[in-house]
Order: C-alpha cells, then structure tokens, then sequence
C-alpha cells in the first residue's frame, strides 16, 4: 500500500492543472455534447415528478442543422434516438418528462429508424425500466445498474449529423461516416427538483351563502314575507371561508449545468484517442476527447448528504443488454482516488471495504464526505485504465442541490 501511494503521489507532482478554457469539454460551440447525467423522478409519470431534466441545444451558425440526440443507460447501454432540427442560430430543447412518459418526441425532419414513432405505452415502459435498471416488460432484459430510488437516469449525447435516422454513435464508423464535423453546437440541462409541502387551500363546498328567492308571482302576505325574508338575507354578512390542509409539490427552482462540449478535430492520421474511440476505428468521429484525471476540492463543513459528486466515466467497449439475473452486468474499477489534506497530507481511498466508490458510467453520489479521513482538501480522482489506456471522465460536484462549476479541475 505504501509503495502505490508513493507511486500515486509521484505521478501526481508530475501532473499540472490545466485551465478549463484549454480543456476538451469547455463550453464553446462543438460539433457533439454530453450531458452527463439526468434524471426523471420515479413518480413523475404520475403526475407528481420529484425531478426531471430538460435540454437546450443551440445553434451557432447561419446554416441550418441538424443534432442527432442519443439516451444511454447508466451501464452505457443506447436505448433510444430521435433528431433535432435546428434553423440558423435557432434553439429547441426536449423535456425527459414528455419522452419517457408521455411520448412526445420533438418533429423531425424525418420519421426516425431507431424507435418507431410516435411511442407507444408498452415502449415507454420498456425505456424506464432499462434506465431504472429493472426487467423490460417488453425484452424481459436489463440495460443498467439499479436505481434504489426507482429514478430514470442515465446520460444524453448530442451530435451534428448530415441526415436524419442514424442509429446509435456505437455502430461505430457507419454512423460517424454520416456525421458532421461543424463545431456550432452549444447546449445545456437544467435540473428540476419538487419537494412536498402541506398548504391550506379553501374547501369551495363550505360556508355557502343564502340565496334569495323570487317574489314576483307572490301576492298579499305571502310577497310582504319573501321581501322581508330577501332583505334580511342580503344583510347578512358573507360566510366565513373555511380551508382543509393538502399536501402540493412546490418547486425548488431550476438548477442548471453547461454540457461537456466536444469538439471536432482537423483531419487525423493513423490510430489517435478520441471521445468515441471505444466505438470506432483510428478516430473517425474526430471528437476530442476529455480528461481521464480531476481534482477535486471538499469540507467538511458540509453536511455529508448536501455535498455530491457528478461523475461520467467511459466504459470498457460496446455496451449491451444482458439477462438481469446473469450477472453480465460490468462495474468499472477505480484506478486510483487519492484524498489530501490543507497540509499536503495524503491518503488512498481506492476501495473503502472492497466498495467501489464510482463504479457506473454515470451516476450522482451523496455520502463522499464520510469516506474522507481529513476536514478539507482536495480529492485525485483517476479513472486511467493503465499508463497506455486512458479511460475518459468528467466530474462536477453539487452543493446543497446546486451544481456548482468551481473547485474542479481536470489535470494530466
């Protein structure tokens, strides 16, 4: 143990910060993005969504586009694509909420190949069960990890193409033959959480007034008493209204992050790393790729559940469903987290009682606080598979519930 901490501590003095603006993934125009991670609240399809996500995608040239929009489990599994038509300098954005429960799908250009439209009840609950992590009604098979909450979760990936109805970016070349190297994409997710409050609404079936009655076909005594009965009825003060407790969701506000902007790459010769590289042959998809190693900043003044860590990582090649029960599914092995203190102090963390601390491709985690030894300091994470394969990531970290772009750095 002392000797790989020696090791780590080593590789990491050798290692420098580099800026974000220098960094692949720094939000200027690009011809793919990442949002790396969303959510859809496992009751939203209810009607009472504790989360959802929506995306903006921009169009930063005079010339029209079109972004070919791809959902991806949390084990990194596609599961379902559709294109959108953006006009010069034009933005569009889809809601989560209405695609996994409601099937609306934004207009295309033309009818999409991958999933037919528009989407029937038994696909949508095919679409959240694979991004819970539970059996498909429909296949009776699994695309992800788990969700304890029964969340729909997973990442998005965005990319200019040259027509519509491509398939998923892991068909590899056919697909990336058809793609655009345009760098005008900019985009971003907002995240929507709802939380339950108890509110005095006023109950319309209590305390109504007396009506008055109608006189005129009345004679003698019997019209004297309907005009004293009406009079002394509108003299009466209104009812005092009375209100019974409900429970409503009120929302906590939109909360939002840029997505990952990667950019396309001049002609490229021979085998080279690239965002895609898993997926294609000597770098076809020319986008660039992201930081295999962050740092992170963290204190412990911080409640343990309101400090969490946004993590994407790069799988180990083309993902696919498996039988739920066959234990197909791949847990992605820390290489190295390394936790240091004000003083430079330091402490490896790779595995607290063989748990692996990010072991999905995308995933939110509460709960790193308690796995530090120290109050304040940085945080090495390094995803790098070995010294010759780098394994992509991308970290943000949220703050009582808001993400927060600040204290995180890819280094190299």
């Amino acid at each position: 143990m002392k000797t790989r901490l020696l090791a780590a501590l080593i590789s990491i003095w050798l290692i420098r910060p580099v800026p974000l603006h220098a960094q692949a993934g720094a939000p200027s125009p690009a011809a793919s993005l990442l949002i790396p991670y969303f959510e859809l609240g496992a009751d939203a399809c209810s009607g009472a969504s504790t989360t959802n996500t929506t995306v903006r995608v921009t169009n930063f040239s005079a010339a029209s586009q079109l972004a070919h929009v791809t959902f991806w489990t949390n084990a990194g599994v596609p599961t379902f694509a559709f294109d959108l038509s953006l006009i010069g300098y034009g933005t569009e954005s889809f809601d989560v909420k209405e695609i996994f429960c409601g099937g609306k799908v934004p207009l295309t250009p033309e009818p999409s190949t991958v999933f037919p439209e528009p989407l029937t009840p038994s696909s949508l609950a095919h679409l959240r069960a694979w991004h819970s992590g539970e059996e498909s009604p429909a296949t009776k098979n699994c695309a992800g990890h788990p969700v304890p909450s029964g969340a729909a979760v997973g990442y998005i990936t965005i990319d200019d193409v040259m027509r519509s109805g491509l398939g998923f970016p892991s068909d590899g070349d056919a697909y990336f033959s058809q793609a655009s190297f345009d760098n005008v994409l900019v985009g971003d997710a907002y995240f929507e959480t709802f939380e339950p409050i108890e509110q005095l609404v006023e109950d319309p079936n209590a305390g109504t007034k007396l009506g008055t009655k109608n006189c005129k076909r009345k004679r003698g005594k019997k019209k004297e008493r309907c005009r004293i009965y009406n009079k002394v009825v509108k003299s009466l003060p209104p009812p005092a209204p009375t209100f019974k407790k409900t429970e409503v969701l009120r929302s906590r506000g939109l909360n939002g992050i840029p997505a990952v902007h990667l950019k396309a790459l001049g002609n490229l010769l021979g085998p080279v790393r690239t965002f895609y590289g898993r997926y294609v042959t000597n770098g076809s998809d020319r986008r660039s790729p992201l930081a295999s190693a962050y740092g992170v900043q963290y204190s412990q003044v911080e409640s343990e559940n309101s400090y969490e860590l946004l993590v994407w990582r790069e799988g180990t090649g083309k993902a696919s469903p498996f039988a739920c029960k066959s234990g197909q599914l791949t847990t992605l092995a820390n290489q190295e987290i390394v936790v240091f203190d004000d003083f430079s102090n330091a402490q490896s963390i790779e595995a607290q009682g063989g748990n692996i601390l990010f072991p999905r491709e995308t995933q939110l985690e509460a709960g790193v606080l308690s796995l530090l030894p120290f109050q304040s300091g940085w945080i090495y994470l390094n995803f790098q598979k070995n010294m010759n394969d780098p394994a992509q990531a991308w970290v943000i970290r949220r703050r009582d519930g808001l993400f927060d772009a600040s204290g995180v750095a890819p280094v190299n």
